[in-house]
């Protein structure tokens, strides 16, 4: 990975790790993938803004958000940067009429600047509580960038 821009929404790749079976009393289902990508924003000089089980959002050394992978693991997150080109991708997700005009309207696409900005704003903000399903670290990251809590893993697996 080269620098990213400070308010680049980045992931790297992880394996799960057994506290996932939780979420599923301990049988995690055949079509559950072996590992998920973790979200975070940028803030430059190697440090990241990241939302974490038990932690909240607070910001880590690079080092510590890649937690022992290497920089080449670390990967940039690109969104439609206009609502013609999210129109586009949102039509073949089968929306409800509904969903697909309330996600239309409410997406925004924040500068780099802007979106640092909004991760700043939410670090150790109780406003922020932790959800593996429905408030975790890339509906934050993905909020900081659009105004829209989403998280494509979460719908991948529980459609």
């Amino acid at each position: 990975m080269t620098e990213p821009e400070p308010g680049t929404v980045i992931y790297v790749r992880r394996p799960f790790v057994a506290a996932i079976a939780d979420i599923f009393n301990g049988k995690i289902p055949e079509h559950f993938p072996m590992e998920y990508s973790h979200y975070g924003v940028y803030a430059g000089n190697d440090e990241v803004i990241h939302f974490v089980s038990g932690k909240g959002i607070h910001q880590v050394p690079l080092e510590t958000f890649l937690e022992n992978q290497p920089k080449s693991d670390c990967y940039e997150r690109h969104f439609p940067q206009n609502k013609t080109a999210l129109e586009i991708i949102l039509k073949n997700r089968g929306l409800s009429p509904s969903e697909f005009a309330r996600t239309l309207n409410d997406y925004h696409f924040y500068s780099a600047k802007e979106t640092l900005r909004r991760a700043k704003s939410c670090i150790n903000s109780p406003d922020w509580s932790y959800g593996p399903l429905s408030n975790n670290c890339e509906h934050f990251a993905i909020w900081c960038k659009t105004g829209i809590k989403y998280s494509s893993q979460v719908e991948a697996i529980f459609g």
